[in-house]
């Protein structure tokens, strides 16, 4: 019900700003109007979301139906593993680090989601920054883009519908994070709570959620850079 919800939203939000990425062509063919929503299209959405929905929630059902009773009441968070040398590391660091690091390792598949999530963000953003050095002749070197001083409309347009996928890119990291960090504190406040009773500070439990947070999305960040650059290195040769 949410997928096809958010698949109809996504049609009329992209239905109404249509019109602005056609924009740059306006001179040469005409002012662009809104364009038309086809059955296909409306079908090949509602198929997309649905699919995505199902391919994200088959493995938890199938998880949940397996476990016991017992364990689902329970729910509780994998133990991370103590060996000697991560400990000596860690009594070296600040209790507001040392906290995040047990977050991050209670919690490993959702540091990894938080880390694939950036991953894809940075990527993208990596990419529409070297087309945009491309297009601008920076990395291109003898390549013009541009005739009679006069820009391309096609490099208007497709900078114009790259930058709406940053934006986009952008906005659906920022809600996945506010939706991970939120699930962290929810899952952190019994423990939060024992660290204030041993003698933890407020801005130190506060501190040791950010570093969660970071710690997951470090990674990420420098995985996406070459992940960004190999892609438009792919793109550029298929043409």
């Amino acid at each position: 019900m949410l997928a096809l919800s958010a698949a109809v939203v996504g049609l009329a939000v992209g239905w109404l700003f249509s019109p602005l990425i056609t924009k740059p062509g306006a001179a040469l063919i005409g002012a662009a109007g809104t364009p038309t929503i086809s059955p296909n299209t409306v079908a090949e959405v509602v198929a997309l979301a649905i699919a995505v929905a199902l391919a994200a929630t088959l493995l938890p059902p199938i998880r949940a139906a397996r476990s016991s009773t017992v364990a689902a009441l329970n729910d509780i968070a994998r133990p991370p593993r103590r060996r000697g040398t991560l400990v000596r590391i860690s009594n070296r660091l600040p209790i507001a680090a040392q906290f995040g690091l047990r977050l991050v390792a209670r919690r490993p598949r959702r540091a990894l989601l938080s880390a694939a999530n950036i991953a894809v963000t940075v990527t993208g953003i990596v990419t529409v920054l070297a087309f945009h050095a491309f297009a601008d002749n920076k990395l291109s070197g003898a390549v013009a883009l541009t005739a009679g001083g006069l820009s391309d409309p096609v490099i208007n347009r497709d900078e114009q519908m790259l930058t709406v996928i940053t934006v986009m890119l952008v906005t659906l990291a920022v809600l996945n994070a506010i939706f991970t960090t939120w699930a962290t504190v929810i899952d952190a406040k019994h423990a939060s709570a024992l660290m204030r009773a041993l003698g933890a500070r407020v801005r130190q439990v506060s501190i040791a959620l950010v570093v969660a947070q970071v710690l997951a999305a470090l990674p990420g960040a420098i995985l996406g850079v070459p992940l960004g650059l190999l892609l438009w290195v792919f793109r550029h040769r298929c043409g």
